[in-house]
């Protein structure tokens, strides 16, 4: 269990170092020094930056499929208020999780 959760918070800051300096700024280095643990830990579990990097896009997309499954718009019916209830939850994911947007948009 502890193995889940150290791989979760790894993924969790270097979602942040990539949002904050994107792909070529982000530095392995600094995310290690805030987990306080080796860059060799952080490579057992992501063999390297770019493992590492793909697992942070496929966490903040599984973030906005999340939120977007449980919008639960298969339960509507006018187009209107498909349409409307998808836009508005949306930008409310957009708001709530400003790292997807910096990720997304550096990407």
């Amino acid at each position: 269990m502890a193995a889940v959760r150290t791989r979760a918070e790894i993924l969790q800051i270097a979602t942040e170092e990539f949002a904050l300096h994107g792909y070529t700024g982000a530095r392995v280095d600094a995310i290690a020094e805030r987990m306080r643990v080796s860059k060799a830990m952080i490579y057992y579990y992501f063999t390297n930056k770019d493992g590492l990097y793909l697992a942070v896009l496929e966490h903040v997309y599984s973030l906005i499929r999340d939120a977007e499954e449980a919008t639960r718009l298969d339960q509507e019916s006018p187009a209107e208020q498909l349409l409307s209830r998808y836009i508005e939850n949306t930008f409310e994911f957009h708001e709530n999780n400003q790292v997807f947007s910096r990720i997304i948009s550096i990407e």
